[in-house]
């Protein structure tokens, strides 16, 4: 059995500065956005638990993406699968076909066809343009990050709370974010991800969301700070709340995954 659904309950997020932010100084906050944060902490992490998109995705599904990079003309079609922490990317391009990664046991597999065996890659290597697959499908703040400080603000569209993450265990890839979020939707505004050293590497800005569907965005768009501020515009065109055959994470056997390659879309089990 399975649930159809047009969005992709998982995302990254990180940090746009906003003009009319950056005008003022951070104000406390206070009750007027539910919550005394600055003297209850745990309404602090309920509201990071509430805007964390990757801890409300399913444990089990399918979606299908659009990647458009600005240093690359053509865009890049993806199938993701994931299920018990094990993640498979097919690439969809005609060129393509049968070119697989897989994301098992805190490893990378490049899996393509006519390769002898898979081809060990690191966890950063980057799907289209600036965008890793941790980036398109995100960490998981509420669980990885505690909170240091929080500072409430505005941008155009009204209240936003900002909120200044630690990683909670030594050796993360990014030891410090900064976590916007408007607190009456508690949807995440943007992220900003930044190495051991405080420098901004990566930013995403929430641009759509799907209506009346929380924690569902439409579209999101990916800035390489690192290289030029070269940008990735992450588009979900379908997302399948589903069971996932755990064949197609074998990587001995790609026997499962040559049956992606042989059946029409609609007949897929």
């Amino acid at each position: 059995m399975r649930l159809n659904h047009s969005a992709l309950p998982a995302a990254l997020g990180a940090f746009v500065v906003l003009a009319s932010a950056a005008e003022q100084e951070p104000a406390p906050l206070d009750a007027s956005a539910g919550f005394q944060a600055a003297e209850d902490p745990e309404a602090l992490q309920g509201l990071l638990g509430r805007s964390d998109i990757a801890a409300a995705a399913p444990p089990s599904f399918r979606t299908r993406m659009r990647l458009t990079s600005s240093d690359r003309p053509e865009p890049a079609e993806l199938e993701v699968w994931r299920a018990d922490g094990r993640t498979l990317v097919r690439f969809l391009g005609a060129q393509q076909r049968g070119k697989y990664l897989l994301y098992a046991d805190a490893a990378l597999w490049l899996i393509a066809p006519g390769a002898k065996k898979p081809v060990k890659l690191p966890r950063s290597f980057r799907l289209q343009g600036s965008a890793s697959l941790d980036d398109i499908l995100g960490f998981r703040y509420s669980r990885d990050y505690s909170i240091s400080r929080a500072e409430a603000g505005r941008d155009a569209d009204g209240p936003v709370v900002r909120l200044h993450l630690v990683a909670r265990k030594p050796g993360m890839q990014y030891p410090e974010v900064l976590y916007v979020v408007r607190p009456e939707a508690g949807r995440p505004v943007s992220v900003e991800l930044r190495l051991k050293s405080g420098k901004l590497a990566t930013s995403l800005e929430f641009v759509e969301w799907f209506p009346g569907a929380r924690l569902q965005p439409r579209l999101f768009v990916l800035r390489d700070r690192l290289r030029g501020a070269s940008t990735t515009r992450v588009e979900v065109l379908t997302f399948e709340e589903r069971i996932v055959p755990k064949g197609l994470f074998d990587l001995a056997s790609g026997a499962e995954r040559r049956r992606l390659e042989d059946e029409a879309p609609e007949t897929r089990p």
